[in-house]
């Protein structure tokens, strides 16, 4: 039988967005699990130490799962990210963002952005789709200028940027590029 006796409840009634759940814990959390956050402005704000996400859905938040300046890996798993202006943004992170078995579907402009000098991506068996006005998945790394026609380019370890997809094939259906 499950223990419960840290379970918590909340429900906030107003006409705008309330603030959300900001983690800036120096400890290692060890999961949020089985939670629901919705009409929030960052529904879940992560600095530093992170909490493993299991379980979890947002949706109809300004910002969904935002993580800024993370120390400690970030996992996502068997949760949904829906209906938010931003879904999940990783913002110069020194440790790794893993997201799996995840949907993050039907935001505005964002379904997944990593930036600045975010430290390895792993997406398995997640779907980002319907991104209304924006990107699917942005990867804006801010490098430093590289003089390519040097000689010292042979030893800069950031070049080249491999991604992997990974995850099972749709066996039915068709797939194909929408758009320019």
């Amino acid at each position: 039988m499950p223990d419960h006796d840290r379970d918590i409840g909340l429900e906030c009634y107003s006409l705008a967005n309330w603030k959300g759940i900001e983690f800036s814990s120096s400890e290692k959390l060890s999961s949020l699990q089985y939670v629901d956050v919705s009409l929030a402005h960052e529904a879940m704000k992560i600095r530093e130490v992170t909490p493993d996400l299991d379980h979890v859905t947002v949706r109809s938040s300004i910002y969904g799962v935002r993580s800024a300046n993370a120390s400690s890996p970030l996992t996502i798993k068997d949760s949904s990210i829906s209906g938010n202006v931003f879904a999940v943004i990783s913002d110069n992170a020194s440790s790794p963002l893993t997201i799996r078995d995840c949907i993050i579907s039907d935001n505005v402009f964002v379904g997944i952005q990593i930036k600045d000098r975010s430290k390895g991506l792993t997406i398995e068996n997640t779907v980002v789709s319907n991104t209304i006005k924006g990107h699917g998945l942005s990867y804006n790394l801010d490098a430093d200028p590289v003089n390519f026609c040097s000689d010292e380019v042979e030893n800069m370890t950031s070049f080249p940027i491999f991604f992997e997809a990974l995850g099972k094939p749709r066996t039915t259906g068709d797939c194909a590029k929408v758009g320019n």
